[in-house]
């Protein structure tokens, strides 16, 4: 008989998973020679050994693997066989618990039978209470309810209305398409004479607002006597107001150019088109017709504190990254910012930030705001495993194709880059030998990236030049561009045709995983922290290592994990480990 503690078992499957014992003692939160002394014991109790260890890294013995697969397996089949017991006590308590729609009507529907099921069995206790329906889904997964009612119905709950009635005229229920524009159409269609307002508000639900008194706010805009205004700016692409918060004042609203801006919105579904057609629309239209707009927290004041503050900027293109999301932390401290996008704590977003983890502080220091609202959005947002991982998988299996090719054209020295997004950027900082670089955008490029002198218009292009388009997404637009344009070259690289999976989709997991690195580098120029990227790929780690060389990024360390196609975040403060993030894919 073997003596064989569950610690010992914990402890060995952690080390398995890491192969890194520092990594796995901050995890386990013990010493690493107490958590070796642990395996040596086991390995000694057991009579062979687990780990082969060296200067390098650490494997995995035969026997070691095994017990892995089998100890694994063991711990599930208790968790379930735990869970299995927790169940059958359930029924001989005889208990049942009924989970339904927030928005069904319950009174209408189901009191009756549910009043003539508790006459006939008196001894059977319920619980029953309204969610909604991921909370639902999640809660006949994990075992929490025996039965649950579901409706399709759009009606809004008569509890919710309850909550709200008091501040609202009105209230429409409609499908739920053509994003925000359509629903402000909408709404603006059913008011008959909007005209007479001083202002009008339009905002949606990507933001927690307000997590301070917005009566500053707008006592502070008002006195700037503009025509429209926003919280935040951007001048990616074009400049314009971002459209999460619009405040639109009386004399635009009473103009004609106001009335046939909305009248000309249809139903776009594709995201960007919206985007390029209505948000940067909206306010260049405006702007062009002579009215005056200006933002709570314009883009400009924030980049210029970012760089008085860190003293360092070794990130390129902020503007391009999205600043507002990426400095989320900055503009509350800061800019006294009364909102924080939802998106950056959703961990299915593409554009999840692995130092929101610190959110809850930065809120409960800086704001009045009930931190419970977010966490309770936040639990109805939990992606599915099993989705992330079949995501993860496609991901890796066209990574692999892109680490491929990236070293097969390392020796060619007339290579150019079309396309100069986060793809581009990250090629580039793998291929030294790069001859050209060129974008639609060029002439900003110049001085954004000033460190480059790389940087060519189409004209450009010459015979013996090979083109790597990066641009995913616009490979025919591009090509189309030249041939219209007579450009003569000697061949176009391929990249989406070479990807089992959808491309635009690895790009955009690409640029989330630069994004979130660059967030990771905000809390290492703080130099409290100590980061680490751990990833399944050693591969992977060669070109983000290049690519941070590139960017001037410092003081992130790059681990080996075991777990297939995964990615890691670990945030780590005076050797404890503070968070740890799997990267999710889109």
């Amino acid at each position: 008989m073997y003596n064989i503690s569950f610690h010992q078992i914990h402890y060995f499957l952690i080390t398995a998973e890491t192969l890194n014992f520092t990594i796995s003692s901050k995890l386990l939160y013990i010493s690493q020679p107490a958590l070796s002394k642990q395996i040596i014991s086991l390995e000694n109790e057991l009579g062979y050994p687990l780990f082969i260890r060296n200067k390098r890294d650490v494997k995995l013995t035969p026997q070691g693997e095994s017990l892995y697969n089998d100890w694994s397996i063991l711990i599930k089949t208790m968790e379930k066989n735990i869970e299995n017991a927790r169940l059958k006590g359930k029924f001989i308590n005889k208990v049942v618990n009924i989970g339904w729609i927030d928005t069904f009507d319950f009174d209408e529907y189901l009191e009756n039978i549910l009043r003539n099921f508790l006459e006939k069995n008196q001894e059977i206790e319920v619980n029953l209470e309204g969610y909604s329906f991921k909370a639902l889904k999640n809660g006949l997964d994990n075992g929490k309810f025996d039965i649950v009612f579901v409706t399709t119905s759009e009606q809004i709950h008569q509890n919710e209305l309850k909550k709200i009635e008091k501040y609202i005229l009105m209230y429409i229920v409609k499908e739920n398409s053509g994003y925000d524009f359509i629903s402000w159409k909408t709404g603006l269609s059913f008011v008959k004479d909007y005209k007479k307002y001083e202002s009008i508000l339009h905002i949606n639900d990507s933001i927690f607002f307000p997590l301070v008194n917005p009566k500053k706010i707008f006592k502070k805009m008002n006195k700037n006597k503009v025509d429209f205004w926003g919280m935040t700016d951007s001048f990616k692409e074009t400049y314009h107001i971002e459209s999460f918060f619009w405040v639109v004042n009386k004399e635009l609203i009473q103009s004609d150019v106001y009335k046939d801006f909305w009248n000309s919105c249809t139903i776009l579904e594709n995201k960007n088109q919206i985007i390029k057609n209505y948000e940067m629309g909206f306010a260049n239209l405006f702007i062009n017709h002579g009215y005056k707009c200006s933002t709570y927290i314009p883009i400009k004041q924030v980049l210029k504190k970012i760089k008085l503050s860190l003293k360092e900027n070794s990130l390129e293109n902020l503007e391009q990254k999205r600043s507002f999301n990426l400095f989320w932390d900055l503009i509350i401290k800061k800019f006294n910012a009364p909102f924080i996008k939802k998106k950056i704590l959703i961990k299915s977003h593409s554009e999840y930030n692995p130092t929101t983890f610190l959110y809850k502080e930065i809120l409960n220091t800086y704001t009045t705001y009930n931190i419970n609202l977010i966490e309770n959005t936040l639990k109805k947002e939990e992606p599915k495993d099993s989705e992330l991982q079949e995501k993860a998988n496609q991901f890796f299996s066209n990574l692999e194709i892109f680490l491929k090719l990236i070293n097969k054209l390392k020796s060619n020295k007339n290579l150019i880059i079309y396309g100069f997004g986060e793809v581009g950027y990250l090629v580039f900082s793998n291929l030294p030998n790069i001859k050209k670089i060129i974008d639609q955008n060029y002439t900003s490029l110049l001085s954004r990236y000033n460190h480059i002198n790389k940087f060519y218009s189409e004209k450009d292009i010459n015979i013996n030049d090979e083109i790597l388009i990066t641009a995913f997404g616009r490979e025919k637009n591009i090509i189309n561009s030249l041939e219209k344009i007579n450009i003569k070259y000697k061949k176009i690289i391929s990249i989406e045709n070479l990807f089992p999976y959808n491309t635009l989709k690895f790009a955009n997991n690409i640029t989330k995983l630069l994004y979130n690195i660059d967030s990771l580098n905000r809390l290492s120029i703080e130099k409290k922290y100590k980061l680490f990227i751990s990833t399944s790929s050693k591969n992977l780690n060669i070109i983000l290592k290049n690519y941070l060389e590139m960017s001037g990024i410092k003081n992130i360390s790059f681990e080996l994990n075991k777990d297939k196609n995964s990615i890691k975040f670990l945030i780590f403060k005076s050797e404890k480990l503070l968070h740890k993030l799997d990267f999710t894919f889109v």
